[in-house]
């Protein structure tokens, strides 16, 4: 990745702020500006274009509290062309690995660790989240459906009420 010296001007009270932070997560000031910047170009820049709300965590567990498997699924099923289109927005291509990207991103904002590990061709996916069973079963199943989409392989889907682990012969 190359980089480019800039200069900034900024708020006092941010700075100070962002001193802080980058502390308290044992990251140079540098770095921790880096990753912010790069969010707001990749995320919060475009998400409001394709109609992404912040919503608490509350409010998700409590919408899918009286759904059935089958209505999430239906609801899975539902979204995925969205997603597509989504892509098509901010990646400007409907790839497996745009949808990859976007994942990331996404789960990024959200505070979910996400990490995406290939070994001899086989792709590992893990996300680990706060918001239930339910919440798994959903995200299992739009992977699912993007996936098979992308490589027409199904793709091996685990999850548990606060992880979903997927894995793909590339």
């Amino acid at each position: 990745m190359k980089t480019e010296v800039g200069s900034f001007r900024l708020n006092k009270d941010v700075l100070s702020k962002l001193k802080k932070e980058a502390e308290s997560e044992n990251l140079s000031l540098n770095s921790l500006v880096n990753r912010v910047l790069e969010t707001h170009v990749n995320w919060h820049s475009s998400a409001a274009k394709i109609g992404i709300v912040p919503i608490s965590s509350e409010v998700i567990k409590e919408l899918f509290k009286n759904m059935t498997d089958d209505d999430i699924k239906k609801l899975a099923k539902n979204m995925a062309p969205e997603i597509s289109e989504d892509l098509l927005l901010l990646r400007h291509e409907d790839t497996l690995d745009a949808f990859l990207d976007l994942a990331q991103d996404y789960f990024g904002v959200c505070g979910f660790p996400f990490s995406v590990q290939e070994k001899n061709g086989i792709y590992r996916i893990t996300v680990k989240h706060t918001l239930g069973k339910k919440y798994s079963l959903y995200i299992e199943e739009i992977v699912r459906i993007k996936i098979n989409g992308y490589t027409k392989k199904e793709p091996d889907v685990t999850s548990t009420a606060h992880t979903i682990t997927l894995s793909l012969n590339k």
